[in-house]
């Protein structure tokens, strides 16, 4: 399944604004390692693009620390979306 352009954009929208950096800079194979997005970075995104997607994509702080790439982080915002069973977390 494609990854939506909507939540990879919105992804790297938050990291730029979060890293203070251009977003045309933040490609989707982008290690978050090297952009270096510690975990208090990876929070303040997943804040922001659950936001922008007006609360429809959540992700579980498992997922944030998981992914090791930008598009791999907008993926697992794909696999949290509407799929809330409620009892995970």
């Amino acid at each position: 399944m494609p990854l939506p352009a909507e939540i990879l954009d919105a992804v790297v929208a938050a990291l730029a604004r979060v890293l203070e950096r251009d977003p045309a800079t933040i490609t989707p194979d982008a290690s978050l390692t090297d952009l270096r997005a510690d975990s208090l970075v990876r929070v303040e995104t997943a804040e922001l693009v659950e936001q922008a997607l007006d609360g429809r994509f959540r992700i579980s702080d498992e997922h944030l620390d998981e992914a090791p790439t930008v598009a791999a982080l907008a993926a697992a915002f794909v696999g949290a979306s509407t799929t809330s069973t409620g009892g995970d977390g």
